[in-house]
């Protein structure tokens, strides 16, 4: 008798060890989480399927347990929040071209309305300030024009497909929140017991290592130098365990050249990080510097020759480097930015 209830015991227990050991082994490891969580700062909307439905939503966090602080466009029911990741199939990023619209319709439509301006103020002597009021109103119309046009053209970017070989076998129907109303405060349908899922450890990053892995991105080329020797190439990931996903450079010479690639090099076992890098930045000041200086010489030069009572000298030059300045920052970034070199961006302490 007391071998049977034994065996009932165990045999009660044994489900629930396999859910929630399920659960952890659903996670996803420590470098794609860090990666989910660089992509999810903007928010964007995303596509998640599980076992019973395929949502639109935004996560205000994702961390170890799954999806936190959901949101979901218009009156579309809500999942129980958290979503965990036991229960997600598919995370897929909606992508759009808004960003681009609003970029395009800004610089477009405001250097007309700058035009527009500039020649409906230049009898009345105020041709130079009429210019940047029109480049302000029309550049933002053009950005929201743009962005509205923008979000017509969407695709798919697939950031994580769960791995079935350890989901759970039988995961509790996702259950959804009512419609939310507008009078009404929204309320959730508790999660269905999934057993108790246990975090994945936190590992200990330093500030240079969360620098180091935030900057680098799937397309960025990296020189990396440490104790397993040299590697120039991409990174798919980039997180607390180290590289991974490594795929090596074909432009790579000489002793960058790699045969034989790592499936993933460890921070320990690193000294060095190297990214190709623009100097961009410093070709924007130059260019702004530059062609202000010019801008204000040509508004001198405007205000002698035109004799205008109703602008002052430095007025004149403070236009012309105002409206000059914009097109220098941009001319000097992009110039800047063909100048490649290789910056260190991380050294092992």
């Amino acid at each position: 008798m007391p071998r049977a209830i034994l065996v009932a015991l165990l045999l009660a227990i044994m489900p629930a060890r396999a859910a929630a050991s399920s659960d952890t082994l659903a996670q996803p490891s420590p470098n794609l989480l860090f990666q989910f969580q660089k992509q999810n700062r903007s928010h964007p909307w995303l596509r998640v399927a599980t076992d019973s439905a395929r949502l639109t939503l935004k996560a205000r966090r994702i961390d170890e347990l799954g999806l936190h602080g959901l949101t979901a466009p218009g009156n579309a029911p809500l999942p129980h929040d958290p979503l965990t990741w036991a229960e997600i199939a598919r995370i897929d990023e909606v992508v759009t071209r808004a960003q681009r619209g609003r970029v395009m319709g800004s610089i477009v439509l405001g250097l007309a309305g700058a035009g527009l301006g500039n020649a409906l103020g230049a009898p009345n002597g105020d041709g130079g300030n009429d210019a940047m009021l029109g480049f302000a109103v029309l550049g933002g119309v053009g950005a929201w024009l743009g962005g509205a046009y923008g979000e017509r053209f969407k695709h798919e970017r697939n950031w994580y497909v769960a791995d079935t070989s350890v989901r759970m076998l039988s995961v509790a129907p996702l259950a959804l929140a009512a419609p939310r109303a507008s009078s009404a405060p929204l309320e959730t349908v508790a999660p269905a017991p999934l057993g108790t899922a246990v975090p994945a450890p936190r590992l200990a990053m330093s500030p240079a290592r969360i620098r180091t892995s935030n900057r680098i991105g799937k397309d960025d080329v990296i020189r990396v130098t440490g104790s397993f020797g040299t590697f120039q190439g991409f990174a798919d990931l980039a997180g607390p365990t180290g590289l991974e996903g490594l795929h090596p450079d074909p432009k790579a010479r000489g002793e960058w050249a790699h045969r034989r690639v790592p499936e993933r090099i460890p921070w320990e076992a690193i000294d060095e990080v190297r990214m190709r890098g623009g100097s961009g930045i410093n070709g924007a000041l130059v260019g702004a510097g530059s062609f202000a200086a010019v801008g204000a010489l040509f508004g001198l030069a405007a205000v002698a020759a035109l004799g205008s009572g109703d602008v002052s000298v430095a007025e004149g030059a403070l236009v012309g480097a105002g409206i000059a300045a914009p097109f220098g920052a941009l001319f000097g970034a992009g110039a800047g930015a063909l100048v490649r070199r290789w910056v260190v961006v991380y050294r092992a302490e």
